[in-house]
This record gives structure tokens, C-alpha cells and sequence, in this order.
């Protein structure tokens, strides 16, 4: 199915989606192959990661955001590489 062009324009720039996401993982290990994966696709990405600490009852979450990035088509790519990642049963 060939796609319809789209150009939506406001105030006289290209109407680009614009994104910024975080999330986390409960291991250490997700979250470090989650960013070599990103850093190898997305070259130009922001990324910040930080750990927020658990205790004896609560899994510690280790975090990543990417933020500023462009373009819908790579949040699309972005999930497709986070399930790379995350828990699956076979």
C-alpha cells in the first residue's frame, strides 16, 4: 500500500513529531543491553540513566530517557528494540 504524502507545516517549519521517553527495567543487565542497542541505532541520542534504589521488599528500577528525539518512526524502532529486551516466554 503506497502512502499518502503528509507535510504538515506551523508557522512556516515542518511539523515533526518530537519525543522524549523513559522508562526502566528491574536488572541491571536489560538495562545495559538496552543501551548498546540504542547507542548502536540511535547514534544521536540524549540518553540519561540513573538507579532508583530498592530495599528488601521493593526491585531497585534502573532508568534510561532519551530526550529531544525526532520522528515517529524511530519511537516505532525505539519499542522494537526494547523488546529485544524485555521479558518473553516462549
Amino acid at each position: 500500500m503506497k502512502r499518502k504524502t503528509y507535510k504538515p507545516v506551523s508557522h512556516g517549519r515542518a511539523s515533526i513529531c518530537t519525543w522524549d521517553i523513559s522508562f526502566h527495567f528491574y536488572t541491571k543487565e536489560q538495562r545495559d543491553k538496552a543501551i548498546k542497542l540504542i547507542l548502536k541505532r540511535f547514534e544521536q541520542a540524549e540518553l540519561n540513566t540513573w538507579v532508583e534504589p530498592g530495599d528488601s521488599v521493593t526491585p531497585s528500577k534502573y532508568y534510561i530517557s532519551i530526550e529531544n528525539y525526532s520522528w515517529a518512526n524511530n519511537l516505532t524502532d525505539l519499542g522494537r528494540l526494547l523488546e529485544k529486551c524485555d521479558y518473553y516466554m516462549e
